[in-house]
């Protein structure tokens, strides 16, 4: 039984793009070639409402092992971040160049503001 699925990706989307290359990542192809894809056969995973290429498991709720699901929000996570407006990109890339003991007196720094401001809180 050969029965072809279509299915649709907007390039407009993180979401999509990240299972694109995910299933030309499966396929051993760059991104750059997705265009190859087109009438490839996939492996597919039953998810208990559709079935999905299993290189999207990761990107499809409630499928995927943990660390998949973590790594895919996390790349999704990144490509928001290199979208977002310049001030917190400067945020991100100097939290990045932080030292060891930079970070630490940066959360001894922020726990006392914590506190500070609970107490204040509290007494106003």
């Amino acid at each position: 039984m050969d029965e072809r699925v279509p299915r649709r990706y907007d390039l407009d989307s993180d979401r999509d793009v990240a299972r694109l290359e995910a299933l030309c990542r499966a396929n051993g192809l760059a991104f750059e070639q997705v265009a190859h894809l087109e009438g490839a056969l996939v492996e597919l995973r039953y998810t208990g409402e559709a079935w999905v290429p299993t290189a999207e498991a990761a990107y499809t709720d409630g499928e995927g092992s943990a660390v998949e699901t973590v790594l895919a929000e996390a790349r999704l996570l990144v490509r928001e971040l290199a979208a977002a407006p310049a001030a917190v990109r400067r945020g991100v890339e100097r939290v990045r160049d932080l030292t060891l003991t930079q970070t630490i007196i940066a959360v001894v720094l922020v726990k006392k503001v914590v506190i500070v401001a609970l107490l204040a809180y509290l007494l106003l």
